[in-house]
């Protein structure tokens, strides 16, 4: 109720606290902090401010939507806190914030606690308390969640239509809950910073996991390589995303031992414990053949399976990684097959030579399913024809992966490329702005606009294939897309030492504004349509 502010510290920080109650008070409570001059000369000389029968100071605002507020001081005055008149809680939140023994910086690492002053808007959520309070909760609900499904698979009509993807939704269910209870008992504590600055709104999402835990160890299980990427030269600015990843083979080898274990709980007991064991070792083995580097470069698109992909890894150990895959051929089969997804995988060896490369490819296939009414299979084929095909190529020290319209020459062009040539264009942008911030372990380009470029060639060659099918999307809309001529992407990275992960989200302005450009232009579109389908209804006899 004052433009000027009187009172208001304009150089402080606001904060809004939520606490955890016990027992059977209300399940949270907060409030928000206001940075005062002096509390006293703010309620003195706003003439909004009065005092009620019980004494309370209430702050009233006669056009607001949200009613009458309470406020009281903090720290000798220094903060108000202000909560809404109908919460009735505010002398409950002051006596939980100010008798608490354990300041919050003392918790905080110190990444965490150069961030908190650092960032314009930082946010801490205590993890640990979170899980404490809410797992069960949340494991009954995850359980209700599955009895409920598992009732409307009793009818028959309902089992046969949806087929073996029934006891998959129920082993998905199991391996939900059993993540949930792993990961969710691990945190110590999520952290959320924003950060903009005159070219970027960057967004930081950190994991810090309790010492101790597994989890800690997965993130703390051995260096990376700290020399700048090796691989950019097989990323292409044409393509939606653009990726390249530093290989921490230890962390990576715990990371899967953990989710095989996860796998083994979850299991309906479709899976045999034996495939599983099998397919742990096996991923350990390979693991093992791996190199430090990885990169890749993907888009949908008009294609039968509707994808462009190249995908280049650094081996050390070539020969055993050749042996492991054909060896790891039916076994990958069995495991699918026991989850209720029958394919067959098929590796074929020395398939050709392209220069210092020998060319193999693998073949996934999706079996045809007696139903002809089985949604599964109907969306399978439908998207992706009779499987997947990867072309693949190998030297020494590199293993090549392409799949699309165009896979064999993709693969030609990946082997003739020097790898160690550096990025350019949007995806130059994209690792520059990542690595100058300390995130090295991974670096992303993500153009949205290619993005759902690719998305509307390939939903348009859907509906080609199938001219039954109706698009749920207006005709027109991703040619709108297509004819923003898009010169940069959001760039996502991340980093992982002493327990902790954090990711960093960076959209720049340039991206956003192309957003807004596609948006705007495909809101007009619509508005057309709308307008000429309402004028040809009303034309009509």
């Amino acid at each position: 109720g004052d433009p000027m502010l009187t009172g208001i510290d304009t150089a402080g920080n606001l904060c809004f606290v939520v606490m955890l109650t016990q027992g059977d008070e209300p399940e949270a409570m907060g409030g928000l902090l206001v940075p005062m001059t002096s509390f006293d000369d703010f309620v003195a000389k706003n003439p909004n401010c009065s005092k009620n029968e019980a004494g309370a100071i209430i702050l009233t605002s006669p056009n607001s939507p949200m009613g009458n507020f309470e406020l009281t001081e903090l720290a000798d005055g220094k903060y108000a806190l202000v909560l809404p008149q109908t919460f009735g809680t505010i002398n409950q939140v002051k006596a939980q914030i100010t008798s608490t023994n354990k300041a919050l910086q003392t918790s905080l690492s110190a990444a965490q606690a150069k961030e908190a002053v650092t960032a314009p808007a930082w946010v801490y959520i205590n993890a640990q308390a979170m899980y404490d309070k809410y797992s069960q909760a949340v494991l009954g609900e995850l359980e209700s969640s599955q009895e409920n499904i598992s009732s409307i698979m009793e009818n028959p009509a309902m089992a046969a239509q949806m087929g073996p993807m029934s006891e998959m939704i129920e082993m998905y269910f199991n391996i939900y809950t059993e993540l949930f209870k792993t990961f969710g008992a691990d945190a110590d504590s999520i952290t959320l910073a924003l950060t903009p600055d005159a070219g970027n709104l960057s967004l930081d999402l950190s994991l810090k996991a309790k010492k101790g835990s597994e989890t800690a160890a997965m993130l703390d299980a051995g260096p990376t390589s700290t020399n700048s990427y090796s691989m950019t030269g097989y990323l292409d600015n044409d393509n939606a995303i653009n990726g390249v990843m530093k290989m921490n083979i230890a962390s990576m080898q715990m990371m899967y031992d953990k989710m095989f274990d996860i796998l083994g709980k979850a299991n309906t007991g479709k899976i045999k414990s034996g495939t599983v064991s099998k397919m742990k070792s096996f991923t350990q083995k390979y693991i093992a053949t791996m190199g430090n580097e990885i990169a890749f470069s993907f888009s949908y698109a008009g294609v039968q399976p509707p994808i462009k992909l190249v995908e280049v890894i650094k081996m050390k150990d070539m020969k055993t990684a050749l042996s492991l895959t054909e060896d790891s051929m039916s076994l990958v089969g069995d495991l699918y097959t026991e989850m209720g997804m029958p394919m067959t995988f098929k590796y074929n060896h020395n398939t050709g030579t392209y220069k210092d490369a020998t060319l193999d490819t693998m073949t996934i296939s999706f079996p045809k399913s007696d139903n002809a009414a089985d949604p599964m299979s109907m969306a399978m084929e439908q998207i992706y024809g009779d499987g997947f095909v990867y072309q693949v190529a190998h030297t020494d020290d590199k293993y090549y992966m392409t799949m699309g319209g165009d896979a064999e020459a993709a693969l030609k062009k990946a082997v003739d490329q020097d790898g160690t040539a550096p990025a350019t264009g949007e995806v130059k942008a994209a690792i520059d702005t990542l690595s100058k911030a300390g995130y090295g372990d991974f670096a992303c380009s993500v153009n949205v606009i290619k993005l759902i470029t690719g998305l509307g060639e390939m939903i348009e060659s859907m509906g080609a294939m199938h001219p039954a099918n109706q698009s749920p999307v207006p005709q027109g809309l991703f040619a709108i897309a297509k004819s923003i001529p898009s010169q940069s992407s959001m760039a996502l990275g991340g980093k992982s030492s002493n327990g902790e992960a954090t990711l960093r989200l960076v959209l720049p302005k340039q991206h956003l504004m192309e957003l807004m450009s596609m948006a705007m232009q495909m809101q007009q579109q619509m508005m057309m349509q709308q307008m000429q389908s309402q004028q040809s209804n009303t034309n009509q006899p």
